[in-house]
């Protein structure tokens, strides 16, 4: 189940992944009838689960999400609604919060300066073309609802 996490895969059962981590969380004889006795499965899933955290936040850190590179909007989503999901594993893992809203900052901070960008560049213009000024409210009504809907992610996400 992991490697599917690890790859983002949209078919991952996030429900399932949290009943088999809470399974093995409460599984305290497996690591009785290991060989050796030494090895922790619940460590061995936490330790992947950090590593993967760590990635998303490079992965958000190297995204640029801004006009000139439209394409990552895609795949800031992607992160933003992963960790969204990622969210349920604080009950059995609290230690995982911490990582996971680091990986989520740097998302967050790059879209509300875009955000500003757009908001200072288009309180800049003055239109004085009538058809200007109307593609100019299109435009500013679709980022308005795109970034209500990103607001609404974001939330919720951060929680």
């Amino acid at each position: 189940m992991l490697p599917l996490l690890f790859k983002q895969e949209e078919s991952v059962d996030y429900s399932r992944l949290f009943e088999c981590v809470l399974c093995v969380n409460r599984s305290e004889w497996i690591n009785e009838r290991q060989e050796g006795g030494s090895s922790n499965l619940m460590n061995t899933v936490r330790d992947q689960l950090t590593i993967h955290l760590c990635e998303l936040k490079q992965s958000s850190q190297n995204l640029e999400l801004n006009f000139d590179h439209h394409d990552h909007l895609e795949q800031g989503y992607k992160i933003i609604t992963h960790l969204s999901k990622l969210r349920r594993l604080k009950q059995i893992l609290p230690e995982m919060t911490p990582l996971r809203q680091r990986a989520h900052m740097p998302l967050e901070q790059k879209i509300h300066m875009t955000l500003s960008m757009i908001q200072h560049d288009f309180a800049l213009v003055e239109c004085e073309n009538p058809l200007s000024q109307k593609q100019m409210q299109e435009c500013l009504t679709q980022l308005k609802s795109y970034t209500t809907y990103l607001q609404c992610k974001f939330i919720f996400a951060g929680k």
